[in-house]
């Protein structure tokens, strides 16, 4: 019989290749082992948030590949409502008839436009709204439980018991910020997860609300926050034993017994088998890798989500369970089924390898 393991877990941020971490959550439920903690960042921000909310591993894969009326991803909703025009060139925002309305030269006109559309991306500090994925996030929960897509952060684990903890990047303080029941206890679960998955440049960024309360005391009103990924993809920090004071002060203390620290990684350089090539998409998503702006991005995307907290893994290699990603972008939003079916294939395959060993290694300790 297979010994249950009591687990706190680090998920890695990495964009769209996310979906290999719900693959190596339903591995993980699927064997038993009890998750304790969770702390998430970016797309494992998303997938901690959801686990914690009820959802299952399985509910978390089907969610990977299911598609739309269109044949796109689900999470190609992400990229609805883009503030900036998809295109090689500085496009204007607006049509030919909506220009020819302003009875401007045809030049000036669309000179105005592109410079509109330059300063919405550079007040809202994004290329997307994030309503999209906002939306789709409250959709989720709301299926799951009435109510579920306005909890907050206190109440959940009021309700649940479950200790979540999401990573976000404070630009205005310029610091990490770890947001839970015990931080941010007014938070709304949608918009902690909101602040998490921001990737810079590419969605606009969240402002800390009044109404959201106090962090750690400390007032956030206005407070620009982005993707947690900039300070700390990988939040293996805050579940080690040799956690600082700090994390001990923003997470609590841990809770009794003993558990297994296991940081799920997204590795890009580990192949995936299988996998077909990337191939061009006439998509929203396909438009925007396509052009200089959404190269540019993606690969700043990539960058933050490859961005390992090395000098943490290094030191403790054991406790870190390598899903293959390689090839796979993190702003691959129009990702095909196959591609897909690939990734969470080779994510549920390196998990069960990992922790067939480790289950063997507890089960030596007795």
């Amino acid at each position: 019989m297979r010994r249950v393991l009591t687990l706190d877990l680090a998920l890695d941020g990495g964009g769209s290749k996310g979906i290999a971490l719900n693959a190596a959550l339903a591995e993980i439920l699927a064997r038993g082992h009890r998750i304790r903690r969770l702390v998430g960042t970016s797309a494992g921000a998303i997938a901690a948030a959801l686990v914690t909310a009820g959802f299952s591993g399985e509910e978390l894969v089907a969610m990977s590949l299911d598609r739309t009326d269109d044949g796109q991803p689900l999470f190609s909703e992400y990229l609805s409502e883009p503030f900036v025009p998809v295109s090689a060139e500085a496009e204007p925002s607006i049509t030919e008839v909506q220009l020819a309305a302003l009875r401007l030269p045809g030049d000036l006109g669309r000179k105005l436009m592109t410079a509109r559309a330059a300063l919405s991306f550079l007040e809202t500090g994004g290329f997307v709204s994030g309503e999209g994925f906002t939306g789709w996030l409250m959709r989720q929960l709301e299926g799951k439980r009435p109510g579920l897509s306005r909890i907050t952060l206190g109440a959940l684990f009021e309700q649940t018991g479950r200790h979540l903890t999401l990573v976000v990047t404070d630009t205005t303080a310029r610091r990490l910020r770890a947001l839970n029941h015990l931080s941010a206890p007014s938070c709304p679960l949608v918009s902690a997860v909101r602040m998490s998955m921001s990737i810079p440049l590419l969605f606009a960024e969240v402002h800390w609300r009044a109404e959201w309360g106090l962090y750690a005391g400390e007032d956030l009103t206005g407070h620009t926050m982005v993707d947690g990924g900039l300070l700390s993809n990988l939040p293996l920090g805050f579940i080690l034993p040799t956690a600082n004071a700090l994390v001990g002060q923003l997470m609590g203390p841990p809770p009794g017994g003993l558990a297994f620290p296991v940081g799920v990684m997204l590795d890009t350089t580990v192949e995936v088998p299988g996998a077909p090539p990337l191939e061009a998409s006439s998509s929203f998503s396909g438009l925007l890798a396509s052009s200089r702006l959404g190269q540019r991005l993606s690969v700043l995307a990539d960058t933050i989500a490859h961005g390992l907290d090395l000098t943490i893994a290094d030191t403790v290699p054991h406790a870190l369970c390598r899903l293959p990603a390689k090839g796979y972008r993190a702003t691959e939003f129009d990702m095909s089924l196959a591609r897909a079916e690939a990734l969470v294939r080779a994510g549920r395959a390196a998990t069960a390898t990992y922790f067939d060993a480790l289950e063997a290694r507890a089960a030596q300790r007795g």
